[in-house]
């Protein structure tokens, strides 16, 4: 879940290791605790039944009850959960997986009105799905039982989720990660990792399950990110490098389910490799054995270089493209300065792109209720916001630049296309 209901709540998000053994029992402190049923990830059967999954949108108690039926049938499980849909925003602002001592039942609940915000901002029922199986890797870990910080329950219950996705045979990475890329906030706290980290955990459970490498996923920080070997590379944000690829996943270029940490330490510990392209906002790590560029101008991505070449230059020319993200928030640390208030969409757009800030700005939130537009020159991501829209710069150099677009005045293209690979 994602916020911590009670004592024995669970929170939204988290990674299995495979060191960890998931149970399933009867609840702390009835009357005869019965003997964990342990499976191993690797009898994990492949569920490709999808007529079943038709119209099953957590509309209803059912269809949410159905869900979590076929996704612990693909460990020969059966449930042992009650599970419900409520309207209650202040009983269940989300989703949550306890102990109920009054019935002396395990229970998942969902918010309706979160399940729609998920369902709307993903694009993708997978996220829903993703969602079940992170609350029920809440209950299968015993993490009502077991003293584990909330960052190793989280990383732990995105692991198995990603994994049972993997299992289910979502066809993608970008699918199988949905959920966590739909969440409200980017940012870690005291129960829940950053995004980055749960992006790296939900997706080497999907790479595992879909016949990926053994994933070098643990329980702590350090574990998951491994060595900190990021110090080591020259590094320049906002910059993307395309070409010269050494890794892939099936027939794609680059490794998914990464964090910048673990990218580093990828390209580090291969000999040909003499830096990458990382994008952040999808967790997708690309190995380089030529890093001589140009670099193309993007906020979505960070490149890396080993110390004894040449950080890439940045593209001459090119067009400067004006991604509009509608419904959409950014909520890193603005550029510091005066807070802006603008009256449009448009007169905060102007201020990222011809302002005095302009060779700052990357990207930008306008906020239609109060009028205030928010500037960054870095982000992690964005998120759904029906109250907010939002947009960002990157460059493509396939194109001459073009005459100021007819609608602004500008020098860039407008687009709606997303954030690229």
């Amino acid at each position: 879940m994602v916020f911590v209901r009670v004592a024995l709540a669970l929170c939204l998000a988290c990674a299995l290791p495979l060191a960890t053994a998931f149970a399933q029992t009867t609840a702390p402190g009835s009357a005869a605790l019965a003997a964990p049923r342990v499976f191993n990830p690797a009898r994990a059967k492949a569920f490709h039944d999808f007529g079943s999954l038709n119209n099953l949108n957590f509309q209803s108690s059912e269809d949410a009850k159905q869900v979590v039926d076929l996704l612990l049938s693909q460990f020969e499980l059966k449930s042992q959960y009650d599970v419900f849909v409520t309207d209650d925003d202040n009983d269940t602002p989300n989703a949550q997986a306890f102990f109920n001592p009054e019935t002396n039942r395990h229970q998942i609940v969902f918010n309706r009105k979160f399940l729609a915000q998920i369902r709307t901002a993903s694009g993708t029922p997978w996220a829903l799905y993703g969602m079940a199986a992170h609350e029920i890797a809440h209950l299968m870990a015993l993490h009502y039982e077991r003293r584990l910080d909330y960052h190793t329950q989280e990383l732990e219950a995105d692991f198995f989720a990603g994994f049972a996705l993997g299992k289910m045979g979502v066809p993608s990475y970008e699918e199988a990660v949905s959920f966590i890329r739909s969440l409200p906030t980017p940012r870690g706290g005291i129960t829940h990792p950053a995004r980055a980290r749960r992006l790296a955990a939900m997706g080497a459970g999907w790479s595992y399950a879909t016949g990926g490498e053994p994933p070098d996923v643990a329980s702590s920080s350090t574990a998951v990110d491994g060595p900190g070997v990021l110090s080591k590379f020259k590094t320049r944000p906002n910059r993307d490098l395309y070409g010269h690829d050494i890794n892939t996943t099936g027939d794609k270029p680059g490794t998914p389910g990464l964090t910048l940490e673990a990218c580093a330490r990828a390209c580090n510990d291969t000999k040909t490799c003499k830096g990458f392209s990382f994008n952040r906002w999808k967790g997708h790590c690309f190995l380089k054995d030529d890093v001589k560029g140009p670099a193309t101008e993007t906020p979505a991505a960070i490149i890396g270089v080993k110390p004894k070449y040449a950080l890439p230059p940045t593209a001459k020319g090119g067009t400067t493209v004006l991604e509009v993200q509608r419904n959409t928030v950014y909520l890193d640390e603005p550029i510091d300065g005066p807070a802006l208030i603008t009256s449009t969409y448009e007169t905060c757009q102007a201020q990222c792109v011809t302002g005095p800030l302009k060779l700052k700005c990357v990207a930008f939130s306008f906020y239609k209720t109060s009028h205030e537009c928010k500037l960054f020159n870095a982000s992690e991501g964005y998120f759904y916001d029906q109250s907010v829209d939002s947009g960002y710069k990157r460059q493509e150099i396939a194109r001459a630049f073009v005459a100021p677009n007819a609608t602004t005045g500008f020098p860039f293209l407008l687009s709606s296309r997303g954030n690229g690979r």
